[in-house]
């Protein structure tokens, strides 16, 4: 299985890794949102077992979509210009939609 994942990181991660830079704009964020994507592949390496070797890009994808809407999600929930640091933890307002 751990021969699967290696081939899915050194087939994909450039494309992955290009695909989230150009939604974050932010090399800093990429490489945490990369890294959290490969692990997130690694955690369910069962699932890839599963499918066949044509597959593995769209999902790929669609876990590394979902990882950057979920930083993008959790982003939103502190307004810009309340520095949580300047003026506490309890007087920060989550965003509203």
């Amino acid at each position: 299985m751990h021969e699967n994942f290696e081939r899915i990181y050194d087939q994909h991660f450039d494309g992955v890794y290009r695909f989230v830079l150009f939604k974050t704009g932010d090399r800093w964020v990429t490489d945490d949102l990369v890294s959290e994507i490969f692990r997130k592949v690694f955690q369910r390496i069962d699932v890839i077992g599963t499918l066949a070797p044509d597959q593995w890009k769209p999902w790929l994808m669609t876990v590394s979509r979902n990882t950057v809407i979920d930083y993008y999600r959790r982003k939103k929930e502190y307004p810009y210009g309340h520095d949580p640091e300047v003026y506490g933890y309890s007087k920060v307002e989550p965003a509203e939609p």
